[in-house]
């Protein structure tokens, strides 16, 4: 594999309130459903990738430039 791309995220669990004065908790055992995120986030990734290939904006270097090809 020549190029991994993916995106590291910490998220916090609650937020500050709409005042910003105080840190409201999330329910306990509260956590996003991963699954469904990941999914969504690979979807969307891949049809902005789609889009900018469409459009011309990426470039391919070496063993890649076929890829370059919007054949």
């Amino acid at each position: 594999m020549t190029h991994h791309s993916h995106v590291h995220v910490i998220v916090p669990g609650g937020g500050l309130s709409a005042d910003g004065a105080r840190w409201i908790r999330c329910r306990p055992g509260f956590f996003l459903p991963v699954k469904v995120l990941s999914r969504l986030f690979c979807r969307l990734f891949l049809e902005g990738l789609m889009r900018l290939h469409r459009a011309g904006k990426l470039r391919f270097f070496g063993d890649l430039v076929g890829l370059a090809d919007h054949g």
